[in-house]
Parts: C-alpha cells; sequence; structure tokens
C-alpha cells in the first residue's frame, strides 16, 4: 500500500512540476503589452504628473526604487514594477499565482493620460532547479492574467487622478 501512495505522489509531483507552456498558445512578442489611454476633463499635465508620482508613492513599495525616469517638461514617467499572475499548468491544471515584473510608461498632455504596460517578464516554477526561473510572458493564458490585473491597476491611477486632493477640512 505504502508503494502504491509514494507511487502516486511521486507521479503528481512529477506532472505538478512538470509545465505545459510549450503547448499553450502564444501571444506575438509586439502584441503582448497593454495601453489606456484615458480623458482627465479638467486636469492640467502638471497636476496630472504630480497625482500620478503620488499614487505610485502609495502603491508601490518605494516610488525612488520604482521609478526610473521622469520628466515633468515631456509628460513622461517610467516606472518598473512586479505583480501576480495566474499558471495554469501541472497535473491537475490548476492556477498558481507566479510573479510578473513589468515596465509601466506613463506620458501625460493635459486633460490626457497614456499608461502603456510592456516587457512581461514571468517567473516560471522551481521545480527542477529549486529557484525561481524568470523568462519572458508568451502563452496568451499568462499574458492576459497580467494584462487583466494591469488594466485594474491602470483603472484606480485613473480614479485616483480623477478624485485628485480631496478637500477636507482637517
Amino acid at each position: 500500500m505504502n508503494i502504491v501512495l509514494m507511487f502516486l505522489v511521486s507521479i503528481s509531483v512529477l506532472f505538478g512540476c512538470s509545465s505545459r507552456v510549450g503547448s499553450l498558445p502564444v501571444i506575438p512578442p509586439d502584441e503582448r503589452g497593454f495601453e489606456l489611454i484615458e480623458e482627465i476633463p479638467g486636469k492640467n499635465r502638471l497636476e496630472i504628473f504630480n497625482l500620478s508620482r503620488e499614487w505610485m508613492s502609495l502603491n508601490f513599495r518605494s516610488s525612488e526604487s520604482v521609478i526610473d525616469y521622469e520628466d515633468i517638461d515631456s509628460g513622461k514617467i517610467v516606472g518598473k514594477g512586479i505583480t501576480n499572475y495566474a499558471w495554469g499548468g501541472g497535473f491537475t491544471g490548476s492556477m498558481c499565482p507566479h510573479l510578473c515584473k513589468f515596465v509601466m510608461n506613463i506620458s501625460i498632455k493635459d486633460e490626457k493620460i497614456r499608461i502603456v504596460y510592456d516587457n512581461f517578464i514571468g517567473s516560471f516554477p522551481p521545480c527542477n532547479k529549486g529557484r525561481m526561473n524568470w523568462g519572458p510572458l508568451r502563452a496568451e493564458v499568462h499574458v492576459n492574467s497580467v494584462r487583466t490585473r494591469l488594466a485594474d491597476q491602470a483603472k484606480a491611477l485613473i480614479r485616483f487622478i480623477n478624485k485628485g486632493h480631496e478637500k477636507k477640512d482637517w
């Protein structure tokens, strides 16, 4: 009985650690990113820029370590972040969370913002080497999972900018 149980556990671990990424539909490299363009009525470039920086400070661990480049004159902020994505693989086909690094480009004009996410670098199961393996996300299911999370993040930034600083008598 113990031998059968050990065999079943071994098979489960073997299939659980194997990835089926090679057999998943792939998204071409130039279509893997995500872009959102929004009108921000009543806010000028400086207000949108400052609120975007404030949002990054509140939503990332450290805006100094996230923001790689910023230029108030051109209205550009470039940062790097990390999020989760659903990993569909293994014997059970379960969706386990993994990490994805990304680049966030914010371009700002008066009453307008463009947020572009790209360069998705995902973590893959560490089963064979005992450490995290990193590489470009190619599989449609993984890219779409990241896009969904980043779309929510971009919408949160837009809500924050639209809300602005609430006037409270404190």
